[in-house]
């Protein structure tokens, strides 16, 4: 059975544990709020670590939503089945960057067969 869950209103209601709380429920977890000095980093390693193995990330809101390193680090545990992200980590993005706005990494991942998806 599918649902849908507001976890900005959990995260209001509750903080960081109810972010948690509802990973913990999660198979899916959609991003897509904006990046201020309330939702940077929410989405971090203990996060990642709640949902069930075999979840999935997406993120279409900003990159400082989500800790970079704490993605990383679940997918390459396969503790996730895979992420996808349309978003840098460093904005503006700039062209001459080796890092590729921070989308290097999640580039890497996938050249090394880990299921990520990046089309920013």
């Amino acid at each position: 059975e599918l649902s849908l869950v507001d976890g900005g209103a959990s995260f209001a209601e509750h903080g960081q544990q109810g972010l948690i709380d509802l990973a913990k429920q999660a198979s899916i977890i959609a991003v897509c709020c904006p990046l201020n000095h309330r939702t940077f980093g929410i989405v971090d390693g203990k996060v990642l670590s709640a949902v069930p193995a075999g979840s999935y990330v997406v993120n279409v809101g900003r990159g400082g939503v989500v800790e970079q390193q704490a993605l990383l680090d679940v997918l390459e545990s396969r503790h996730l089945a895979g992420a996808a992200v349309d978003v840098y980590w460093k904005e503006p993005f700039d062209p001459e960057d080796a890092e590729q706005g921070g989308a290097r990494a999640m580039l890497q991942m996938q050249d090394r067969g880990f299921n990520v998806l990046c089309s920013p």
